[in-house]
């Protein structure tokens, strides 16, 4: 389930963006579990991200449903993301479950994708990314999953 993590100093330091980052517990992608939650996180933080790079005039990219369900139009829009914004990471159209303590994934020795997600959240919201239940456009479901107090702030 989508969650909050505190992180490592070094994370932190790759991160800059606070003692924590937005995280999913099971990777996003065909043949991976794809809980609704973390797929609902994924799917947020790509039309988040899309919206901030219209506004900057960079893409034209249009936004996913955010229903957590992983298909085709997911697929395409991690897939497009990964190659286009997070030239650090793999294209594979996966978002692993990461640590708040690994930069770097253990067989290809790149970036993980979600923290590239949550770095550019956090660059263009930067006081909506500290507690992104406090959007109204967060859907219902993953606010209640993240509802209450979130053990792992700082």
């Amino acid at each position: 389930m989508a969650h909050r993590e505190t992180i490592s100093d070094d994370l932190g330091f790759f991160l800059d963006e606070g003692p924590f980052f937005w995280a999913i517990s099971f990777s996003v992608g065909y043949s991976c579990r794809n809980k609704k939650e973390d797929v609902q996180l994924v799917q947020y933080f790509l039309n988040k991200i899309f919206d901030g790079n219209r506004r900057d005039g960079y893409t034209s990219r249009k936004n996913i449903t955010v229903d957590g369900q992983f298909g085709g139009e997911t697929w395409g829009a991690i897939k497009w993301y990964q190659k286009d914004l997070a030239p650090m990471v793999v294209a594979d159209g996966m978002i692993s479950a990461a640590s708040g303590n690994d930069i770097d994934t253990k067989k290809q020795k790149r970036s993980y994708t979600i923290h590239w997600l949550n770095s550019n959240m956090a660059h263009f919201y930067p006081l909506l990314y500290k507690d992104i239940r406090n959007d109204p456009l967060l859907p219902a479901e993953l606010r209640s999953q993240l509802s209450g107090p979130l053990k792992d702030l700082y």
